[in-house]
């Protein structure tokens, strides 16, 4: 299964690009991708408690 997601010039988008990278960076992660997968599996995780 592909899935891609596209970030544009818009400032929302460039905020965002940013505050991966510093995750990126923080959690020495070498490929953005990784970083974006954990930012989404730690926010659906999150979600699934604040439900319970």
């Amino acid at each position: 299964m592909s899935k891609t997601a596209t970030f544009n010039d818009s400032e929302k988008d460039k905020a965002l690009v940013k505050r991966i990278e510093k995750y990126q960076k923080d959690k020495k992660h070498k490929h953005f991708i990784d970083a974006v997968r954990e930012l989404c599996e730690t926010g659906l995780d999150i979600e699934k408690i604040k439900r319970k």
